[in-house]
């Protein structure tokens, strides 16, 4: 189960739940946008949504009801192509997270992957499972008074088109924008696969920051079961997206290769 940030100013965000799908912004440069694409990429039914509203706060929460599609039909038009689906879990929380609580947090350690520097500010944020559960807390605390959810009132038709990614080569044979090379690897996750190369894992986040002012471009976690309590253990390989689209003779390598040559399909 994903967990995910959606930033907004307080009126795309009124418009978002009233029509229960969000929106990211089509960017001019093909680079940018295949950025975008890897992000929305990682997301898949039933993950976890919140959203960062512009000078209020974090709200809670929603729960994916499509996987990402590309539509540029509808109130949201060409501008944000990329989207996703989405409906009310469990109750309202009317009061948001604030960002102090955020940065207390941050502070101890319990959040580190939701960033909001020039660097790494973006549509769409991943979360790892433990932040997760830790935004759902704060909206717990400063939500006492059970409410029931408020259905959405014009919901927005889910989109059949899936999100494009091109794994197009230069003339050396390099892909021409990691980020779809990002997306491929998400697209595989969401699906559960190469387990078998990989090992085990439950959180797959990309362009994740760190404190060196770099961005991870791939951050698994991996569960282990002690004593029947689960033991969370970051592991990563930076999946370095330079690596991968030079590589051809390792099990990843020739399954991408066979993707370029469009022998298989995600």
């Amino acid at each position: 189960m994903g967990n995910h940030i959606f930033l907004a100013s307080q009126e795309n965000f009124e418009k978002c739940i009233h029509h229960g799908v969000y929106g990211a912004t089509s960017q001019p440069l093909e680079r940018f946008n295949s950025e975008i694409i890897g992000g929305f990429q990682a997301i898949k039914q039933g993950d976890f949504i919140f959203f960062y509203v512009r000078n209020m706060g974090i709200y809670g929460l929603w729960k994916a009801t499509s996987n990402p599609f590309f539509d540029e039909g509808g109130f949201l038009g060409k501008e944000y192509p990329y989207r996703v689906c989405f409906e009310p879990l469990i109750r309202e929380f009317p009061r948001p997270v604030a960002m102090s609580d955020v940065m207390d947090l941050q502070d101890k350690g319990r959040i580190w992957t939701f960033d909001l520097g020039a660097r790494t500010q973006k549509n769409q944020n991943p979360i790892t499972s433990e932040e997760g559960k830790e935004l759902i807390r704060l909206l717990l605390r400063n939500n006492p008074v059970f409410r029931p959810v408020t259905q959405i009132a014009a919901p927005y038709p889910k989109g059949k088109t899936e999100l494009p990614i091109s794994l197009a080569t230069d003339n050396k044979g390099r892909l021409r924008y990691e980020g779809y090379l990002n997306a491929w690897f998400m697209k595989s996750f969401t699906a559960g696969k190469l387990k078998e190369i990989i090992g085990d894992y439950r959180d797959f986040l990309n362009f994740v920051p760190t404190s060196f002012n770099k961005v991870m471009d791939i951050f698994l976690t991996h569960v282990t079961a002690i004593d029947g309590v689960d033991d969370l253990t970051p592991f990563y390989r930076p999946l370095s997206m330079r690596v991968f689209s030079l590589v051809s003779m390792n099990s990843i390598g020739l399954r991408l290769s066979s993707e370029l040559c469009g022998l298989t399909s995600l």
